[in-house]
């Protein structure tokens, strides 16, 4: 998957998320549908300015800015990011970056279980806790492509993404490792 394809996806994704259509986020971000589209499906090269419009008529947040200046080699992703009382957050750790990655949500603890979605690529996991602290542990390979990592919470919470170990691990502590699901239902 080259540049191009992986920004289409996180384009399509951010489109599907807010429910609008190809023509309507078009005309708001002052580009032609079927640039739109073939951004969409990697067959068209979008530039910053149009990336910015497209983000901001998104309410991306400038997580799609952040994509493609890290995609157009002009800003290296971080390996650390901290996101404060967010039901969604996404990380991209540097494509070059070899070892441990972690996602760690904090949340307050309550009587109903919290819930945590992960997308990474074409890979999916689920889980409930109880709230409080919760580490996701994983490992990741030096690749051509840094692909983003997304986090969705049935309630807001602080939730940082690092590198290396966590120690001590919090309670609540998840290995990912052979725990990922393959999203079939993904384009």
């Amino acid at each position: 998957m080259d540049n191009r394809e992986v920004l289409g996806r996180a384009l399509r994704e951010a489109r599907r998320s807010v429910r609008m259509p190809i023509a309507a986020v078009a005309l708001d971000a002052h580009l032609s549908s079927s640039t739109l589209q073939r951004a969409e499906t990697g067959a068209a090269t979008l530039s910053d300015p149009d990336v910015e419009r497209l983000d901001r008529v998104l309410g991306a947040g400038g997580g799609l800015v952040a994509l493609y200046r890290s995609l157009m080699g002009t800003v290296r992703p971080p390996l650390f990011s901290f996101q404060r009382a967010s039901a969604e957050a996404g990380h991209r750790w540097p494509a070059e970056w070899a070892g441990t990655v972690w996602v760690l949500v904090r949340s307050e603890e309550s009587e109903q279980p919290s819930r945590i979605d992960l997308t990474w690529g074409p890979w999916r996991f689920g889980h409930e806790w109880p709230g409080g602290h919760l580490l996701l542990e994983d490992w990741k390979v030096p690749d051509d492509v840094s692909v983003p990592i997304n986090v969705r919470l049935t309630r807001r919470a602080d939730v940082i993404f690092g590198t290396g170990e966590v120690s001590p691990r919090p309670p609540h502590f998840v290995d990912l490792r052979g725990r990922w699901e393959r999203d079939d239902q993904q384009e």
